[in-house]
């Protein structure tokens, strides 16, 4: 009887303990992510399949959305635009290189303090081949015009909304960073 007990107790928990493999997405942004990547194919659900890893395919399509979507889109979904450039950033091929590098200088210049709060969470790869991406643009920029490294720090300085002291020299040092840059 103790055996037949014991037995049913072990089919009890082993039914009731069913591994259910179920994928936690974030909503602490108001988003929900689970419903986004349930819906119909969009930009943003292409976003988070990249970021999720879900499925890591890159798409002309939806990269020269992503590029123009970066600063025109949404405010919440910049953050999302930018991992998800910063993703392609690494792949990119010489075709839309310079579209990258544009829409990245101009999101840096306008969101500066945006742009740094994200830089600071990316993995190094994806953080060096934007810093890489926005060197060329800023360098070729500064030869091309007649525009100095100060008149781009005095812009950035102005957009970046509520910056410290320290916020602004860490700008600055990103700026002069990126001007003298050289990749290998």
């Amino acid at each position: 009887m103790k055996f037949l007990n014991f037995l049913i107790v072990i089919i009890f928990f082993s039914s009731s303990c069913k591994s259910n493999v179920e994928e936690i997405y974030s909503n602490i942004d108001g988003l929900d992510h689970g419903e986004i990547l349930k819906g119909p194919e969009s930009v943003e659900k292409h976003c988070l399949k990249l970021i999720y890893k879900i499925d890591t395919t890159f798409s002309d399509k939806y990269f020269k959305i992503l590029v123009d979507k970066l600063n025109a889109g949404s405010q919440i979904w910049r953050p999302y635009y930018f991992n998800t450039l910063s993703i392609y950033c690494v792949n990119v091929n010489d075709e839309n290189k310079n579209l990258l590098e544009v829409s990245i200088f101009n999101y840096f210049i306008h969101n500066p303090k945006e742009y740094l709060e994200h830089i600071k969470k990316m993995n190094f790869k994806n953080s060096d081949c934007i810093l890489q991406n926005i060197s060329n643009y800023i360098q070729q920029y500064l030869k091309e015009s007649n525009i100095t490294i100060i008149s781009m720090k005095n812009v950035a300085r102005k957009y970046c909304e509520n910056c410290s002291n320290e916020e602004t020299e860490i700008l600055y040092q990103y700026l002069d960073l990126a001007s003298k840059y050289q990749s290998e």
